[in-house]
């Protein structure tokens, strides 16, 4: 209901139309600027808007089903703040010998896809020395 209120003078477009009962970015990007007008909803940062859609879309087909329409309802609920990846302690020691060697550590050196610590780290020099201890 309050969320009516808000959106009265905003106008609805095809583009941002729910179609099919499926949710297009245009119409994330429609509600998410309707539910930002609301003081009492956590602002949602304009360079967030697209890295929300991608982690809902579940199935990466470019549009919100119902059951993932409902995950961002939960979603906006919280604050997100955006962080780059690497520190700046690794960024200015990337290139050093310590870096190296703590890459070589938390490295299982196996062949295949890397798609992160969840495949690098199993099997690591670190994690046979942490099982040990």
């Amino acid at each position: 209901v309050k969320l009516q209120q808000i959106d009265e003078d905003d106008e609805e477009t095809d583009e941002t139309r729910c179609v099919g009962g499926t949710i297009s970015q245009a119409t994330f990007r429609h509600l998410i600027a309707v539910v930002n007008k609301a003081s009492w909803m956590p602002h949602v940062n304009e360079t967030l808007i697209e890295v929300l859609f991608h982690a809902l879309d579940d199935n990466q087909d470019g549009v919100l089903t119902s059951d993932e329409f409902y995950d961002m309802c939960d979603v906006l609920q919280y604050q997100f703040d955006v962080c780059p990846r690497d520190s700046p302690i690794y960024l200015r020691f990337q290139n050093t010998w310590f870096m190296q060697t703590i890459k070589w550590l938390l490295d299982n050196h196996k062949e295949g896809p890397d798609t992160g610590p969840e495949d690098r780290f199993p099997g690591s020099p670190f994690e046979t020395l942490m099982n040990v201890v």
